[in-house]
């Protein structure tokens, strides 16, 4: 909610209408035909007819005028998809895109003032998260699953960029049908046996728009050799390969620059006459002598994409910056990628599918539930250019052999991920969040393939924002109490007197995946687990609780419960997982997530096995693993495995249908009070209803 009573007049209802104005500009729209009085600012988008009419409103009123625009980092989809941006610029001064006249960017840009140390770091820091995470203004334009750059393309890489014709920043920017076919001239004359690769404007596609090229040239565009790229192939997998680029005053050449490509403008776009690109325009060396010719990308960077647009922060709705946008849409564009193409799922439960779909169905797949090998054979598994195989955990091996015996494909992992439900998976509670890897899960240590969080992990760029963001979702976590399965909340108090060190032993279920996976030095079971803490810590007191799952009965360990009361000094059945935690002076387990709960709660932590937490030099690791990282903070930990690695998804419309785990946690709060507070509790309707329910889930499992 803005909390400003200024207004902002408008002459366009459909601006007027636009979710997120008021954040972004900073002050409450007002439908100026409506309006009673006068607004304190007008504002239009760009040189529109009715940004004419407000401009004008402001000049007769004395007032100030903004000219707005999509901001540089704007949405997931194109506008077709996301109308709704992310991001705006506001300026007092020109639309970026006029070399006419000087806006606020080019005020910006050319104050001599260097950047400051942080400044300069947070700049660095973005353009590497802008790289690395293949973003750009639209960062999804189609569907490139099993697509890939013609070999022409990849041996020598030459780029010519398109745009909508008609489009103003053409116009603004010093460009007609002349400086277009000169551009096509230049580049053959210059290299005259190369062959000329043309990436289609995202617009194109989604509206059926006309590009520039055809709508200058004509034919005269087929005639110089020029090849038009599927459209579909991302402009991120073209500029991965470095190739030279060309523009007119497209913004790509811009998003080049930040993947370290050579950059001609043949227009004059706001980045041309800084020195970070050759230019060619007829106007280029007044432009040159306006903008200083000398600046370098950093500083660039920094003040058009951090200062000068206006951006709201996807998880709060609040005004937001650069990184928040950046984080959300990287997250969101990672999951579609990794679960694009068509989906021959395996090892999916009849009642897990329906819930599985809000994860994994995306506008750029399809999810095809197959029983067996036969089933996929008659969905056209073998014939399918899109084909990958996903299958819940590790199940149906054989099946998956067999598929990739006949044809290999990639293959995805899903799994619940570590915060998951109100309830167990085994009690047929539906998740909130999984995992979806296109390696291994993020229980197995093995690099063969290497699983996407320890591939994050590795890669990881810290930011300040990104460990606030951490701490936040952290200390929400620990406030209300939330863990995997959020049983039960009982702060049952647990008789145990002792000057002894306590060291907690959270129980595992000894056949579970990530024992086979990550157990290790002999300690494969929990009566291997006790044992070892025993030797260990001779002079400790052993605190042991059994997994949920096997004191709920749905599944079962090697030893007995007796049997391990025997090497623990005290089993606690009764109280929850946090308060064996909390009374703790330290927890030891094998690949227990319990480790990882007990981490954010400032526990120290023992591990017997290779859980994904282990190796960052922020838990004791009795297996003797090296540190795979010197400068991994227990916030960067938290980011990568609670906001970047899962995917959370609830029956609630978000972009791409996912949540962010700001919401899923409040839901799961909620949750957790409508069980303590409702008015079934401990009833015996309570119980009667739930247990129907699980005996319809394992009808249909």
């Amino acid at each position: 909610m803005i909390e400003t009573s200024e207004t902002l007049g408008v002459f366009s209802r459909k601006l007027y209408q636009l979710p997120g104005l008021s954040v972004l500009t900073g002050k409450r729209p007002v439908y100026v035909p409506f309006l009673q009085g006068e607004a304190d600012i007008y504002a239009g988008w760009g040189y529109g007819q009715s940004s004419e009419k407000a401009r004008k409103a402001a000049v007769k009123k004395g007032k100030n005028f903004l000219y707005l625009e999509d901001g540089f980092l704007r949405s997931l989809f194109p506008s077709n998809i996301n109308p709704v941006p992310l991001s705006i610029t506001a300026d007092k001064r020109a639309p970026y895109y006029d070399y006419n006249r000087v806006s606020d960017l080019e005020t910006l840009l050319t104050d001599p003032t260097p950047l400051s140390e942080d400044e300069g770091r947070e700049a660095r820091a973005g353009m590497a998260i802008f790289q690395r995470e293949r973003l750009g203004k639209y960062v999804i334009t189609g569907d490139e699953y099993g697509l890939a750059p013609p070999r022409a393309f990849k041996e020598a890489p030459l780029l010519l960029i398109d745009q909508v014709a008609g489009d103003l920043s053409l116009t603004s920017g010093g460009v007609n049908s002349a400086v277009a076919l000169n551009a096509i001239k230049h580049i053959r004359a210059k290299y005259p046996h190369k062959k000329i690769f043309l990436k289609t404007h995202p617009d194109v596609l989604a509206k059926k728009k006309t590009g520039c090229f055809d709508f200058c040239l004509g034919d005269a565009t087929n005639a110089y050799g020029v090849i038009t790229l599927d459209p579909n192939i991302s402009l991120q997998t073209l500029l991965s390969l470095k190739p030279e680029t060309h523009v007119l005053t497209s913004l790509a050449g811009f998003e080049a620059l930040i993947y370290g490509c050579d950059v001609t403008c043949h227009g004059l776009p706001w980045y041309a006459g800084y020195g970070l690109t050759r230019d060619l325009h007829p106007d280029a060396e007044k432009i040159r002598k306006r903008r200083g010719g000398k600046s370098d990308l950093t500083c660039v960077f920094h003040r058009a994409y951090l200062r000068y647009p206006r951006y709201v922060n996807p998880t709060t709705g609040k005004a937001g910056d650069f990184f928040d946008v950046a984080d959300h849409l990287a997250l969101q564009a990672r999951h579609i990628r990794n679960l694009s193409g068509d989906l021959y799922c395996f090892g999916f439960r009849r009642w897990k599918q329906k819930d599985m779909l809000r994860f994994i169905k995306t506008p750029y797949n399809r999810v095809i539930y197959c029983g067996s090998v036969r089933k996929a054979f008659q969905n056209g598994y073998l014939g399918n250019p899109k084909a990958k195989r996903a299958v819940w955990g590790y199940q149906v091996q054989d099946d998956l052999d067999r598929l990739a015996f006949k044809r290999q494909t990639p293959l995805l992992r899903v799994e619940d991920s570590f915060i998951r439900s109100v309830g167990l998976g085994s009690d047929f509670i539906p998740p909130l969040a999984i995992a979806a890897d296109c390696g291994n899960l993020y229980f197995h240590p093995g690099v063969d393939p290497e699983s996407d969080i320890r591939k994050l992990l590795r890669t990881y760029i810290p930011t300040e924002k990104r460990r606030v963001r951490a701490r936040r979702a952290a200390d929400f976590i620990i406030r209300h109490r939330i863990t995997k399965y959020n049983l039960d909340d009982l702060h049952k108090e647990i008789p145990v007197v002792t000057d002894k060190k306590i060291i907690f032993v959270p129980g595992q279920v000894d056949d579970d995946a990530s024992i086979k996976f990550g157990a290790r030095s002999g300690v494969k079971t929990c009566t291997d687990l006790l044992k070892q803490v025993r030797a260990d810590n001779p002079d400790s007191f052993i605190l042991f609780k059994p997994h949920p799952e096997i004191v709920a009965g749905n599944r079962q360990n090697n030893a007995t419960l007796k049997e391990l009361t025997a090497l623990s000094d005290h089993v606690e059945t009764e109280a929850d997982i946090l308060t064996c935690i909390e009374k703790a002076d330290a927890v030891a387990c094998i690949t227990s997530l319990s480790g990882f709960e007990a981490l954010i709660r400032a526990k120290p932590v023992m591990t017997y096995g290779l859980p994904f937490y282990a190796g960052y030099g922020l838990t004791e690791d009795k297996t003797g693993l090296i540190s795979e990282s010197n400068n991994l903070a227990l916030e960067d930990l938290i980011f990568v495995a609670l906001i970047q690695y899962p995917l959370y998804a609830m029956y609630k419309k978000g972009v791409s249908g996912y949540v962010t785990i700001e919401e899923a946690l409040e839901t799961l709060r909620g949750q957790k009070e409508s069980e303590k507070c409702g008015i079934l509790e401990n009833s015996n309707i309570k119980k009667l209803l739930t247990r129907l329910y699980q005996i319809k889930k394992w009808i249909f499992r």
